[in-house]
């Protein structure tokens, strides 16, 4: 049965090893991955900003991990999705939706303003359909260039 809760420090293997999973199927992917700097920042994350988990039988099968923080224009907050991850085998499962839905029950518990969700993948149909059904609206898109061969 799924269930999401906090990540925790006892989750940052189980986080690392979906950090690789997600890193493969991203754009980011021809940049090269820094081990220490990934687990340092899925401190930050756990101790320091949002990060939840989704677990199947207490194996951690999804992911999402984000910040509230100013712009740079502005005083007020906004809560930005930082990355969301599902395993490819749980994709279509409850896990996505109970990710984002925690993740803006959070927002609104914090009083945050404007909510920004993305997709990196490059296979983003489901996720925005998901996005969607939480009230977001598709603005803008990606677009990248790999200057280093």
């Amino acid at each position: 049965m799924l269930k999401i809760r906090r990540a925790t420090e006892d989750d940052r293997l189980s986080l690392f090893k979906l950090s690789l999973s997600m890193h493969r199927e991203t754009d980011f992917q021809h940049l090269t991955l820094n081990p220490q700097k990934l687990l340092d920042n899925l401190g930050v994350w756990i101790h320091q900003q949002i990060g939840l988990v989704v677990t199947d039988d207490d194996v951690v099968v999804g992911m999402l991990f984000a910040s509230v923080q100013t712009p740079w224009f502005s005083d007020e907050t906004y809560g930005t999705e930082d990355l969301l991850y599902v395993l490819p085998e749980y994709r279509g499962t409850r896990a996505g939706y109970m990710l984002v839905r925690e993740f803006m029950r959070e927002m609104k518990e914090r009083g945050v303003q404007h909510i920004r969700g993305g997709v990196s993948t490059g296979t983003g149909l489901g996720a925005e359909r998901l996005y969607e059904h939480f009230g977001m609206k598709h603005m803008g898109g990606n677009f990248i260039a790999h200057l280093k061969e």
